[in-house]
C-alpha cells in the first residue's frame, strides 16, 4: 500500500484519520479498487495528461477553494470525522483562504499596476 497524495504540509493527524475513515467507508460499502488499480510496474508520473488509461479516474481538486467545496459536500467524511470537526475545519480553512486572497502578490504588482 502506498499513499502519495500527501506532502510535508499535511497535518499528520488529520491525514491518518481521513485514510482510516476512507478505508472504513470502503469496507462498509464493499467498494472495489479494480477501476483505480495499476500494476506496480506502472510509473504514474510518466502517463501523459488526458491519456485514455486514466480518463476514468476522478481528479483531485486543484485549488484550496475546490478542495473545501468537495469536503463540504462529502457526507461520508462528515459522518466519520464528525460534523463539528468538519464545520470547524471548513471555517478555519475558509478564513485562511480569504486572508490569502486579500494579499497582492509580487506577480500582480509587476503585471497589473502601471502607475
Amino acid at each position: 500500500f502506498e499513499l502519495r497524495l500527501a506532502d510535508g504540509a499535511v497535518n499528520p493527524y488529520i491525514l491518518q484519520a481521513t485514510v482510516l475513515a476512507c478505508g472504513l467507508w470502503g469496507l462498509e460499502n464493499k467498494a472495489t479498487v479494480e477501476n483505480h488499480f495499476f500494476e506496480p510496474t506502472v510509473n504514474m508520473y510518466l502517463i501523459p495528461e488526458g491519456a485514455p488509461e486514466i480518463a476514468h479516474l476522478p481528479r483531485l481538486p486543484s485549488t484550496l477553494q475546490d478542495a473545501l467545496r468537495a469536503l463540504e459536500a462529502d457526507a461520508g467524511l462528515r459522518a466519520f470525522l464528525g460534523a463539528g470537526f468538519i464545520d470547524s475545519f471548513l471555517k478555519m480553512k475558509t478564513e485562511e483562504l480569504q486572508d490569502f486572497l486579500r494579499c497582492v502578490s509580487p506577480w500582480e504588482l509587476e503585471r497589473t499596476l502601471d502607475c
